[in-house]
């Protein structure tokens, strides 16, 4: 209901019919975010907060997968799928980093998943100085690193992605 009223505004607002895709999650974590404080009776400032931290986190992933995809096609899919189910495992979402198998603890500076981790941390369990801020402010490069390589590395895979394309298209496997 709350997602029409959404769509219903930006409709008056810019005459478009839908919101754009790199708009309707960060929208969609702003709805939970919000039931979500007012079913803890959160403090307001700790809920902005938090918002905050899910909407840049929400933005820079769903930018990731976009930028994978525009770059690789069919092939940047499998890839953003293959990087997201790796975040999990390896930022220390399941288990301590220091539990995980070396492969993890080596590849773990490198995902931004656990900079949205931490961002929550301190939102839920009290600030420490300026933490929150650094790792909202990582998630956002994160965000603009993503959408240039993106930019970048489309150019050069566009044949290679037209003859995977075509490829797929004569097996009649997969439409």
């Amino acid at each position: 209901m709350v997602q029409n009223q959404i769509r219903s505004l930006f409709l008056l607002f810019t005459g478009e019919e839908e919101l754009p895709d790199a708009v309707q999650p960060v929208l969609d974590e702003a709805v939970l975010e919000v039931q979500q404080a007012l079913k803890d009776g959160a403090d307001e400032d700790d809920a902005r907060l938090n918002w905050l931290a899910a909407a840049v986190a929400s933005a820079a992933f769903s930018c990731f997968m976009y930028s994978v995809t525009f770059a690789f096609g069919n092939v940047g899919e499998a890839l953003a799928i293959v990087v997201m189910v790796i975040q999990v495992a390896g930022s220390g979402g399941t288990f301590p980093i220091e539990a995980l198998p070396k492969v993890f603890q080596w590849i773990y500076p490198f995902l931004p998943f656990q900079f949205g981790m931490k961002a929550f941390k301190e939102c839920i369990a009290g600030m420490y100085g300026v933490d929150y801020w650094i790792n909202v402010g990582k998630m956002a490069l994160f965000l603009i690193i993503a959408l240039l390589l993106g930019l970048a590395l489309e150019p050069p895979f566009r044949k290679l992605n037209h003859t995977i394309e075509k490829s797929k298209e004569k097996t009649g496997l997969m439409i």
